[in-house]
């Protein structure tokens, strides 16, 4: 798997893979023959380690003294020029460095053997007594190196997130392994006539300082089941005197242009996202309003029902045949005037009831939301433990807070994904029941995420059950951090 993920990164643009976060979780996306989603991640971890190689550049002063000759050394001394700008050096050396993920700090440690250093200067001969220069036109040409081992604890700081770009600052310790000095008079109108000629010069055993850089983390390539992190720098650093015989003060500092290759191991991950697509329910909001349009309607029906049976029905009229022997044998009725008589009254009818209107339903309040005032990090996890019970998956407040920023920043760059991790506490619950309630509560997050227009292939979402605790389950406080959810928002 790591090699198909290897040759699928790189098969692309090495310019994209180049362009990535030293920190950044690699997400590659596979379509299978059945439609299925295969998604690879490699996310990295806090620990690096690797080789650096730096270019060094010393600039001396203090006062350098010397004696002149090698074997009387209390006769007479020199007072040397000190070199000001040297002549070069280099070190090359071995790092490490811890980075949490999610925090801005971390620690370097970087010890680099042999530390060389080397400077050339010249000194005009100093006069005959009882002369103010010297008839003779000379001048001493010295040449000084050195070698340390030197030793390098700072503390790392990102002030732009995720960028690579941080700064470094601490400590320096110094210790020296050799040293050598030579002389040799010269004149300036003649080659160097006399023979150089080596001095005792032992410099101090040790030396401490202090330092401070900044360097710029890059993504360099993927080998086997680790990242390669290519970082160019600068740093600089000073400290006590390098040499304090004679009454010498002769100091440097010493500025440093660097470039480590570093390696962190990967935690490599394999998700199937199936092809039939997850049932979402309707968000709440939804849901009660059809609920509450549903008893209207319900109440209207009632309402004309109740209407139609106290509407007056009309006469019914039947025509019934009569018999002929009947009508001929019954007598004529004789006509009469019938005396009139008062006009009798309608029967009032019953009032028409109506059924009282209900009231308007009133849409359920919004959610309770708290502001999340952090700040959006990309490719970092960001944990939630807010869950009060074992059983319990729906969205917290504190998670809808984060998750109403998050919908933001994916809605202003749509190249961005979501990566949910849905946790569950040991709690004497089955090994099925403890992944249904991780995979609900990443699901709860996923249908919020669609219910405010996000569309669900950006959306990555897994549970993991019991299986990943971050605490112990001996006790509610490591129970209540192990049910939880993770979210990173990545970058592919």
């Amino acid at each position: 798997m790591t090699v198909a993920i290897f040759v699928v990164m790189l098969g692309g643009t090495t310019t994209d893979v180049f362009a990535q976060s030293a920190t950044a979780p690699f997400v590659i996306r596979l379509i299978r023959g059945n439609g299925d989603t295969v998604v690879y991640t490699r996310n990295p971890t806090a620990l690096r380690f690797g080789a650096s190689l730096s270019a060094s550049m010393p600039y001396h002063f203090g006062n350098l003294v010397s004696p002149v000759s090698s074997v009387f050394t209390c006769d007479q001394f020199y007072n040397l020029q000190p070199g000001a700008l040297g002549s070069g050096g280099g070190s090359v050396g071995l790092m490490m460095e811890y980075v949490p993920l999610s925090s801005d700090w971390g620690l370097s440690l970087n010890a680099s053997f042999p530390d060389y250093r080397a400077m050339e200067s010249e000194t005009p001969f100093p006069p005959a007594p009882g002369s103010s220069i010297d008839i003779l036109n000379r001048s001493i040409f010295t040449r000084v190196s050195t070698t340390y081992i030197t030793i390098q604890p700072q503390v790392r700081f990102s002030p732009v997130g995720n960028s690579g770009f941080h700064v470094l600052f601490g400590g320096n310790w110094e210790i020296a392994t050799a040293s050598s000095m030579s002389r040799s008079v010269t004149r300036q109108e003649l080659d160097r006539s006399e023979v150089v000629r080596n001095i005792p010069f032992v410099i101090d055993q040790f030396r401490y300082g202090i330092s401070v850089g900044a360097g710029w983390d890059v993504i360099g390539g993927i080998v086997g089941g680790f990242r390669m992190i290519v970082t160019p720098g600068f740093s600089v650093q000073a400290g006590t005197p390098m040499y304090s015989t004679y009454e010498s003060s002769w100091n440097s500092v010493v500025a440093r242009g660097t470039f480590c290759i570093k390696f962190s191991p990967d935690v490599i991950g394999e998700e199937v996202v199936p092809a039939v697509p997850i049932p979402l329910e309707p968000p709440p909001v939804i849901s009660a309003l059809r609920k509450a349009e549903s008893k209207l309607n319900t109440a209207v029906d009632a309402r004309m029902v109740a209407i139609g049976m106290l509407m007056p029905r009309e006469p019914r009229t039947e025509s019934v045949p009569e018999k002929k022997q009947d009508v001929a044998a019954a007598p004529p009725t004789p006509v009469t005037s019938a005396p009139e008589s008062a006009p009798i009254a309608p029967k009032p009818e019953a009032p028409e009831k109506v059924a009282a209107p209900k009231p308007e339903p009133v849409p359920p309040a919004a959610p309770i939301r708290i502001p999340y005032k952090g700040k959006m990090r990309v490719n970092t996890p960001e944990v939630f433990a807010s869950y009060k019970s074992e059983l319990d998956t729906a969205v917290t407040p504190e998670l809808l807070g984060y998750l109403d920023e998050v919908v933001k920043l994916m809605k202003s760059n749509s190249t961005l994904m979501l990566r949910i991790e849905g946790h569950a506490d040991n709690f004497g619950a089955s090994a099925a029941e403890t992944q249904r309630i991780s995979d609900e509560r990443a699901l709860q997050i996923v249908r919020f995420m669609m219910s405010q227009g996000i569309a669900r292939s950006r959306l990555l979402a897994s549970g993991f059950g019991a299986r990943n605790p971050v605490a112990s389950n001996r006790t509610p406080q490591g129970r209540a951090a192990n049910r939880r959810v993770e979210i990173s928002i990545l970058r592919p």
